[in-house]
């Protein structure tokens, strides 16, 4: 199970599964240069965008406008979901430990803080 061609598939399925929860930013972000003395938007090839060039002023901002379903895409994927996981996982390893506590309590006769024994 513990080889290098594991190791790449894991790795290669995790940046797939990344890239796709990414899409939606990658597809609808766009560029806009803007000049930062004048805090103006600039428009490709023209004269304030070269003047802009000329003097440094050009700063270049990804803009991206969420809606309300990216927000609600965004909530549940990046902290719903993995909220729900770790609860889950958690509470799997606590069951696991309450059981493996009584099993080894009862092998060994040990009674409980009330004095009862198992």
């Amino acid at each position: 199970m513990r080889s290098n061609a594991t190791a790449l598939k894991v790795l290669l399925a995790c940046t797939l599964f990344a890239t796709a929860l990414l899409l939606p930013v990658l597809i609808e972000a766009a560029v806009f240069k803007i000049d930062k003395m004048h805090m103006v938007p600039l428009i490709d090839g023209s004269e304030e965008l070269a003047a802009s060039d000329l003097a440094g002023t050009t700063m270049s901002k990804c803009m991206f406008d969420a809606d309300a379903m990216f927000t609600l895409y965004t909530f549940v994927i990046g902290f719903a979901a993995p909220a729900f996981l770790i609860i889950i996982f958690y509470a799997q390893v606590i069951f696991a430990l309450q059981k493996s506590s009584r099993n080894i309590r009862g092998a060994r006769g040990i009674s409980k803080p009330d004095g009862t024994s198992n």
